[in-house]
């Protein structure tokens, strides 16, 4: 499942950031990416279906590096909320990992009479206006701690 939104109207804080150099600002919004969808990973830990508990303990979020062709648009990173196997998980003795069947779970599988438990994308529209208003608060925190260091920096220059 990949469901995305897109922040607008903050023309300011680019103009902020514009100021800083691309590490700088590529550590800004990095920074402030991070815990924005815990609220969304927890809520979707309370609702998932709970037999094992595998599914539960896989959903985890993650900030990584935005792919070279989003860098080129401006675009440093992004952020996600995960259910399912992880690459290091180790398999079972059938072979299988823990949380391998979020898909099915969150869908369904109607050719097999298995209907879907949505216990992801709920949670994600239920609370990303609360993950945006969180972002846009990092993000002003994140300039404001890059402005008193600008300033802290060009006052041992005088």
């Amino acid at each position: 499942m990949d469901v995305k939104f897109k922040v607008e109207g903050l023309k300011e804080l680019d103009l902020a950031l514009s100021q800083f150099d691309d590490e700088m600002q590529r550590k800004t919004v990095r920074d402030a990416m991070v815990g924005v969808l815990d609220p969304v990973k927890e809520a979707a830990k309370v609702t998932a279906p709970k037999d094992w508990g595998d599914l539960r303990s896989s959903i985890r979020t993650d900030v990584r590096r935005a792919p070279k062709k989003w860098r080129k648009k401006g675009r440093v990173a992004t952020t996600s909320v995960l259910a399912g196997w992880r690459r290091r998980d180790r398999a079972d003795a059938a072979g299988l990992k823990p949380g391998y069947y979020a898909v099915h779970v969150e869908y369904g599988q109607p050719d097999r009479g298995v209907a879907a438990q949505p216990f992801l994308k709920p949670a994600f529209e239920r609370l990303a206006p609360m993950s945006i208003s969180n972002l846009r608060r990092n993000l002003r925190r994140g300039v404001d701690k890059l402005v008193r260091e600008l300033g802290n920096k060009t006052k041992g220059l005088k």
